[in-house]
């Protein structure tokens, strides 16, 4: 198993909380509103930082 950093095992730990068993697909359906939330985000100028922390955090994940 990939290595993953605290902030994204903490995103995969939440999923599993809810979803025991989840399989790559939920894995990859993650990653994707990953993505959308770092677009929103984004748009909005919310913060700085944030688009590219989600970003980073939905391409490790997509690894697994």
């Amino acid at each position: 198993m990939t290595n993953l950093s605290p902030q994204a095992q903490a995103v995969l730990d939440a999923a599993h909380d809810v979803m025991p068993y989840t399989s790559i697909a939920e894995v990859r359906a993650i990653v994707a509103v990953l993505r959308a939330v770092a677009v929103v985000v984004s748009e909005d100028e919310m913060d700085h930082y944030a688009p590219d922390i989600l970003h980073d955090i939905a391409n490790e994940l997509d690894t697994l």
